[in-house]
């Protein structure tokens, strides 16, 4: 038992003695003219050199030949809108913005058929659906800038009146509410010359600038940024959207 023990603690130290000499490489000698001064050289290193001048920059260089500048065209089934690709492009994000925030802005969901037709009907008409979309914006907005002590009047005007105005706004006095907004917002104001006769004798590329306008002053609202927090627990429609009690 005692010439096993010792056999086995001498197998250990060759073990251990083994694995400290393989831990250092054994030094060779080579003549002076037969190899560099270094004694250690890697034989794949032109290889590697080779690899990293070819990167992914040279890559994606080498394709933009390939690329196609094809423009981008819409379905077949876009065809039936009433409106041009180009604007329908428009409109469908807009239509996003207010399909998403719908329950916010306490407006009635809508089919993008419609409210193309809306902007179109709109030309001639008081047409409901695009008044009331108007008339929800608006509202949010004036609210907004209420609760944070902002009144908007235009300099012609009393101070105070659009806030008697955002009392009494229904589908005929809104773009007079929108004229007084406009003018007053420092961010919209270069829209003033458009809003005098809105929404008649306005083309639909006025009609889509002044929307996608309103959208992205409605995204800076403390209303919308609260959506966006996931701590905030979810908030039922209990209002009325006509009065909003």
């Amino acid at each position: 038992m005692q010439r096993s023990m010792e056999s086995d603690f001498e197998d250990e130290n060759e073990i251990c003695y083994t694995s400290k000499r393989r831990a250092h490489p054994i030094p060779q000698h080579y003549e002076e003219d037969s190899f560099p001064s270094s004694s250690w050289t890697n034989p794949n290193e032109h290889d590697l050199e080779e690899d990293q001048c070819s990167s992914s920059i040279d890559y994606y260089h080498n394709n933009e030949e390939d690329i196609d500048d094809e423009i981008f065209n819409l379905p077949i089934s876009s065809n039936d809108l009433s409106v041009t690709s180009q604007q329908a492009l428009h409109l469908a994000t807009i239509y996003e913005f207010l399909r998403h925030f719908s329950s916010i802005l306490r407006l009635t969901p809508f089919l993008f058929e419609h409210f193309c037709t809306s902007i179109i009907q709109s030309i001639d008409i008081n047409n409901i659906l695009f008044s009331q979309i108007h008339i929800c914006l608006l509202r949010l907005l004036i609210k907004q800038d209420d609760d944070d002590g902002i009144t908007y009047a235009s300099e012609t005007d009393v101070k105070g009146i659009i806030d008697l105005s955002f009392v009494t706004m229904d589908y005929i006095t809104w773009p007079y509410i929108l004229q007084l907004y406009v003018t007053s917002h420092p961010q919209l104001k270069i829209f003033t010359s458009i809003v005098k006769d809105y929404p008649f004798n306005t083309s639909i590329q006025e009609k889509i600038d002044i929307l996608s306008a309103l959208c992205d002053v409605t995204l800076t609202t403390k209303t919308i940024r609260r959506e966006f927090d996931d701590t905030k627990p979810k908030q039922h429609d209990d209002n009325c959207r006509q009065c909003q009690k």
